[in-house]
Formats: structure tokens, sequence, C-alpha cells
């Protein structure tokens, strides 16, 4: 795989300002460290909900956040496992390597994976969360439904915006390490003075994997790294600027397809042969002015680089991916009520963006998109909030498009029964690979267009007593221009806009319930009704998941247990020894954890995944992990 180590403009400004930063660390307290703390104490705000953050109460899609330390407190370790928690979401993948998250049944390319406001790109079908472990994830916003007006061209069903730990004053540090079915390790260190604070955050895990031929051959695993470095220093009490670095890379092992297999089990040819690698990088620079309490200006340079090698066979030359994005963003925002942008309840926000993509292996594949998106928030009514946002993208390889999305919020006074509803249009462009293909297996075609998502949802959000609450949300989604593989008589084949609409209709429920001070229950439920132009079931939705969960905590909070089952039915793919679509059977998981706790910064951890060794088939042919068992030790300083 072709490497270029040189630096790029916004490497070499990294890193002088990572030297600002250090130094800034160490000074007195000030203004400007009173207004961060102050943002600490708000209601619960949602950072990826719009142009700016969106207190929880006032917006109106479908939305879920989940908290990095509840997660690690319940034994969950890697991104895969802690969407499992989340409503609407299908995770369905043949290997350890190639899970895509996928929205109300749209295709994992719809959605759109931010990592610090980085947009992530996307690979065939997505962008493949692997095994990315959380050990360095703060929170995990999940938005449901088209985002593209508010986030960007790609959230065209919905967002997974990943927000990675920051650093809180003074010096902080920690780590945790692992066995088991994968060992891994991590560890992380911050200083926050008065101005300035910076985070270097390092990750490494090896999970060990599974056959996924089911012949008792060799396991099919995934090694991850990671590596991060961020840092930010206010200039002035109005002007704060930061950076943050970022560099992941996977390696794996996978095995290929019988051409002409006879039945379900030699479809999956144990092979030593086939690899992977993949490297993501990425880097940002930023710049927040305050001009005035009401008015804010924030300038941002994104610089991202995804390369990503298959090798199937040494008989044929491996599979590239090598793709870099560039993007600058300049965002206005100004509260008409006159106060401080996230305390304001009437705020109006521009923003203007030029994206630039490009690949050394294709030159075809250069394209640049300039925007310019309005979005506006505010109560209008006692308890009545609204959201809408308009975007304009003027591309140079497409035509134009126009993306939208609107959204309503009332409280009921006096009974904190939150009604919200939403609409939105979105679209999603073609990645590399849709593009351009391998010369090989798949042939290029250049002139594919965007595919758009029209959505409508509405839904209740309920208190339970004071102690948690519940959510059900009705939706109806329409897909367009979709892109498919079609296969050629050659054994080669071709991504193509499919013509007629894709319908996606269901609901999506979830509740988290504190029953007292040592027990809580949560829960999720997705029933979906999921058809292709022809009004055939789509292929690896399931037609209905339910998830249910328990934490008990000891009565000196030193020690918890957590159990976990989800259940996914309705699920069909293709038999590949018929050519036809057959249904897959039911099947439930149960996941368990431990954790004690030596000190108060120290924590012994273990866990059982699939506790009762069920055969949890999803796709056609591959064989499901088994139980597994892991063992660790977590430490906070």
């Amino acid at each position: 795989m072709p490497f270029h180590p040189g630096p790029r403009p916004a490497t070499a400004a990294l890193a002088l300002l990572t030297a600002m930063a250090v130094p800034l660390a160490s000074h007195a307290q000030t203004a400007a460290e009173a207004k961060l703390g102050a943002t600490l104490t708000l209601d619960p705000i949602i950072l990826s909900a719009g142009l700016t953050p969106v207190p929880q109460d006032e917006y109106g899609r479908a939305a879920t956040v989940l908290d990095g330390d509840a997660l690690r407190e319940k034994g969950v370790q890697t991104l895969t496992e802690a969407l499992r928690e989340v409503p609407g979401i299908s995770l369905v993948g043949s290997d350890p390597a190639t899970n895509t998250a996928r929205i109300r049944g749209h295709s994992g390319a719809q959605t759109l994976v931010l990592i610090d406001g980085v947009e992530q790109i996307a690979d065939l079908g997505g962008t493949a969360l692997g095994r990315l472990p959380i050990a360095d994830i703060a929170r995990i916003e999940v938005l449901r439904g088209p985002q593209a007006a508010s986030i960007g061209t790609g959230a065209a069903a919905g967002v997974i915006s990943i927000v990675t730990r920051q650093s809180a004053p003074g010096l902080h540090y920690g780590g945790s390490v692992e066995a088991g079915g994968a060992r891994g390790a991590s560890a992380w260190v911050s200083q926050r003075g008065a101005r300035a604070g910076i985070l270097m955050a390092t990750e490494w895990r090896e999970d060990l994997g599974w056959d996924v031929s089911g012949d008792g051959g060799e396991k099919d695993g995934v090694i991850s790294r990671g590596i991060r470095l961020a840092g930010d220093a206010a200039l002035t009490d109005d002007l704060t600027v930061g950076f943050n670095l970022r560099r992941a890379t996977e390696s794996y092992d996978f095995d290929t397809t019988s051409f002409g297999p006879t039945s379900e089990s030699d479809y999956i040819v144990d092979d030593r042969y086939p690899h992977g690698r993949a490297d993501r990088q990425q880097g940002q620079l930023w710049l927040e002015w305050r001009a005035t309490p009401a008015l804010t200006h924030r300038l941002s340079y994104d610089d991202a680089r995804y390369e990503r090698t298959n090798a199937f066979s040494a008989a044929f030359p491996a599979t590239e991916t090598d793709v870099s994005r560039r993007a600058l963003r300049y965002r206005l925002s100004y509260a008409l009520d006159g106060r401080a942008a996230l305390e304001s309840t009437n705020l109006v926000s521009l923003m203007a963006e030029r994206v630039v993509d490009d690949s050394p292996l294709d030159d075809r594949f250069d394209r640049a998109t300039n925007t310019l998106a309005l979005e506006y928030r505010g109560e209008v009514a006692p308890g009545l909030s609204v959201q809408g946002a308009v975007r304009r993208d003027a591309n140079d390889a497409y035509r134009d498009a126009t993306s939208w999305n609107a959204a309503l919020a009332y409280v009921i006074p006096g009974r904190d029964i939150k009604l919200h509803a939403s609409a939105g249009d979105g679209r999603r462009k073609p990645v590399f690979y849709e593009l351009f293909g391998d010369g090989i297996y798949t042939i290029a075609n250049p002139d594919l267009a965007p595919e758009r998502v029209r959505s409508l949802d509405a839904g209740v959000t309920l208190p339970l007593g004071g102690r948690g609450q519940a959510d059900v949300t009705l939706f109806a989604e329409n897909a367009t221009d979709r892109i498919a593989y079609v296969s050629q008589p050659d054994f080669t084949g071709q991504y193509r806009n499919v013509p007629g609409t894709s319908k996606r209709r269901g609901v999506e429920a979830s509740f988290q319930w504190e029953a007292s001070d040592q027990l809580a229950l949560r829960g999720h439920a997705t029933w979906l009704r999921s058809t292709d132009p022809q009004g055939e079931q789509e292929l690896r939705i399931p037609r209905s998941q339910i998830g249910l969960g328990a934490t008990w905590t000891t009565a000196d909070g030193r020690g918890s247990l957590s159990a976990d089952l989800r259940h996914l039915a309705g699920l069909r793919d293709m038999d590949q020894v018929r050519f036809a679509p057959v249904k897959l059977d039911s099947f439930s998981v149960i996941d368990a954890a431990g954790r004690w706790a030596l000190n108060d910064a120290v924590a012994l951890t273990a866990r059982v995944d699939n506790l009762t060794d069920s055969a949890a088939v999803d796709v056609w042919g591959y064989a499901s992990r088994g139980r597994t068992a892991y063992v660790g030790l977590a430490a906070n300083f």
C-alpha cells in the first residue's frame, strides 16, 4: 500500500500550536476558565445537533446520547458493542472488521460518522466501525433521520458523532488493560491550567476473533492501534484556538467465498492468506472568537486521509483505496435575544464551507463542493422550540443539491412530557470504490449520482417518576437514486443508481429507569418494515430488535453486575446456492459484566459475551462468535 508521510501545512501548524499550549497550561485562573466551568453546569445538550449545540429538551429530532464512563462501567469495550444499545440501528457484519451501522434500515454508507467533529471518510458500504475501542470516548451521540443540512453531505440517514475525552483542570492520567477473547491496553494523560489544556491518549487492542468459516480453522481477528493529541489555548478572554490530531490503524484477517458452493457450510473458505490494513489520519485546527456576548465566529480547517488495502489472493493484486479530504469551514452564530450562544433560546447561524476530495490512485476522483448553510433554533412560545436548516451544495462533479431539515419540540408545562417531530431531506455522495472500482472485480462508473433520503418522524418522551424516561418514535422514510452493485455475466460487476423508491416504516422505543438506588433498568426496541423498489423486504435488515438490560450496584458503590439481552428476528439474506432470499433464524444473545473497585482509582473488570453460546448468525454462511470471556484492570487518577 502506498504511504506518503510527507508533512502537510496543517501538520506543521498543529505542531506549532502544541508547543504553544504546553507552557500556557500553567497560568493563573482567569475569566476564560470561569466561562468554561459555567458551560459544564448547563442543562444536558446535544453537541452535534446542528451548527451549534442544542439543549436536549429543545431538540425535536430522534436522538440517543451514550455516556462513555457509563458504557465502560457496564463492560462495553468497543463502539460496535455500544451502538447495540441504540434503537433504530442494526449492526450486521460478516467478520470483526466490517461492521457498519445501518440507521432505520438504510445503507451504512448513508450514516455519517464524526470523531470530534471531523468527518470520517467512508469506504464501500459506509464507515467500517471495526473494533474501535471506547477507552478514549467521552460520549456518543446518535441522531436518526436526515441531518445533511446541519451536519454535512453524507448524513442522509443519520449521524454517529463520537466525542473523545477532554482535559480537566489539573493533572490527570489513567489507563486500562484487558485479556481474554481480546487483549489490549490504553493510556491517557492530560493537563489543564487557567488558559490552556492538552491531552494525549493512546490505545492498542487485539481482538483474537473467531473462525468465520465455522469449520474450526484459523481465527479471523483484528488489531487496532490509535493515538491522539489535542489541546486548546485561550489567547484572550474572547479568543480561543485549538487543535486535534488523531491516527488509527487496523490490521485484520478475513476468509474468502466459494464461487460454486453446494451448501451453506462450504460457502466460506477457510484461508490463511486474505488480509487487509486500514489507516486513518486526521487533523483539525480551529479558532473561535466571541466578538460580543451574542456574536461568535468559528473558523476551522480539517485535513484527513484514509487508506485501505485488501489482499484476497497471492495470484491477484490487492485492492486499494486512498482518499484525502480537506475542509475549510466558517461559522457565524448570533443570539437574537442578546444572550451567549450556548444559553440563547433564539439563535441563528450561518456556515460557509469548501470541501475538496482527491486520490493519488485516480485523478477523476478529484472533486470539490462549496456550501452555504443557514440554521435557526429558538423557543417561539413557552415550552415550544423549533429548529430549521437549509443547505445548498455546489458540486463540480455532480448536479448541485439542496438539503433541509426542520424539527419542533414541545414540553407540556408541569408534566415534563416532550412531544417531538421532524422532517428532512438529505443526500450522500458516492465513495471512491463505487465510482472507480478496482479494475479487476468491479468496473468503474464515474457517472453515479448522489443518493437521496426523505424522512418524517414524530414521537413522545415520557418521564418515569423522576427516576428515568421513556421515548417512542414513529418514522416513515423514502430513499431514491440508491447505489447498488449489479453483477455481470463475466463475474465482474458495477455500481449503478437503482430506479424507484425504497421505503422504510417503523417504530423506535427506549427507556431508562432507576428502579432503586442500587438497580438500574434499560431497554430498547425497533420494529421496521424495509422494502426495495419492487416491494420486497431488504436483505440484512431485521424486522425487529429488542434489547433489555440491568445493572445492580452494591450499597457502597464499590461493585456492580450488569446483564444485557439482545434479540433479533425477521432477518433475510441471499442464499448463495439457490441465489434466492432466505429467512435466517431469530436469535438471542446475553452478555454479562462485573466491576469491583479496589480503591477510588483502580477497578477490576470481567465480562462474558454470548453467555449462553448462542448461534447468532446474521449473515448467511458466516459463523457467529461463541462464548468469550475477558478480564481487565482500569485506573483513573
